[in-house]
C-alpha cells in the first residue's frame, strides 16, 4: 500500500500529524528531516512508516487501517 504525504498526514489528522512535526523539530536529524519533509510517497512497509507508528503507538491493524483512508482520500 502507499499514499502521497497530503493523504497521509489528512488521514492522521491534526494531533497525530504534530506529533510527528514536534519530533521532527526537536529531535530529528538532518537526514530524517528531509526524509519527512521530501517523500514523494509514503509506503506501508518502509521503515520510515515503521518509526511514524512507533512514535504514535499505532499498532499494525491501526497502521494498515491508516492507510486504507490515506488510499481513499482524493488530495
Amino acid at each position: 500500500m502507499s499514499c502521497t504525504p497530503m493523504q497521509g498526514q489528512l488521514a492522521l489528522g491534526e494531533v497525530n500529524w504534530g506529533i510527528i512535526l514536534a519530533w521532527r523539530d526537536t529531535q530529528a536529524t538532518w537526514a530524517q528531516k528531509i526524509i519527512i519533509d521530501s517523500a514523494q510517497t509514503w509506503v506501508r512497509n518502509s521503515q520510515n512508516i515503521a518509526f511514524f507508528a512507533y512514535l504514535l503507538n499505532f499498532t499494525d491493524e491501526q497502521t494498515d487501517d491508516l492507510f486504507r483512508v490515506a488510499m481513499g482520500t482524493d488530495a
